[in-house]
């Protein structure tokens, strides 16, 4: 049985179950995406991306070099610009969405994490990549997967792009606030500064008077 949990964060909101599915490795149904590729420092000197490929066929890119600890999976169907140690690949297979096997190691994340090696910069080859085995329903169903997940992680993006907004609306307004504040003693120094300019004149007025 097939089971793909669809989870953000620590909140699992749904799942698909199915009976009847496929296992292959990725090497089976898979193939690596070859181009063009320039230093990050050559790209920024050219203007140009650090990365580009001859075909811009639908593809998931994957860090080739594990050196934070952190496993970086993404999916592209454009140019991009993700430095030259970085992983393309696609599907071969009429039966099989390169979008599917995308959300499928996204959610299965320690299925490439465990293929890095090394102890202090760990790496993952081409190899060990390809040695990972999926597993997917038919076509029909993963157009439904997709469809979904991309529903869903849309309107997590525009979740978090509303915080981001929120925050920067936040630190706006915090800011004008400061302003204001700072304004306001300016204006209190202001008036502290008329009323000792008033004393000063009003003494002179008097002590004219009294000389008049």
């Amino acid at each position: 049985m097939l089971s793909l949990n669809i989870e953000y964060g620590t909140q699992q909101n749904s799942e698909y179950v199915f009976d009847n599915y496929t296992i292959k490795t990725l090497g089976e149904v898979c193939e690596f995406i070859k181009g063009f590729k320039i230093s990050s420092k050559d790209g920024a000197n050219e203007k140009l991306d650090n990365l580009f490929l001859e075909t811009f066929d639908d593809r998931i890119i994957i860090n080739k070099i594990n050196g934070s600890g952190k496993v970086m999976i993404n999916y592209s169907s454009c140019e991009c610009n993700d430095g030259m140690k970085a992983l393309h690949f696609k599907s071969k297979s009429n039966e099989l969405q390169t979008k599917y096997i995308y959300y499928y190691l996204l959610q299965n994340i320690n299925l490439i994490k465990n293929c890095y090696k090394g102890s202090c910069v760990k790496t993952i080859s081409n190899d060990d990549l390809f040695k990972i085995e999926i597993q997917f329903p038919t076509l029909d169903k993963q157009n439904e997967i997709v469809e979904y997940l991309d529903g869903h992680y849309l309107k997590i993006n525009q979740f978090e792009k509303d915080i981001d907004d929120n925050k920067n609306q936040a630190e706006l307004l915090e800011k004008a606030i400061d302003d204001n504040k700072k304004q306001a003693k300016l204006l209190e120094k202001a008036i502290d500064d008329n009323k000792k300019q008033a004393t000063i004149l009003s003494g002179l007025l008097h002590f004219q008077k009294i000389w008049i």
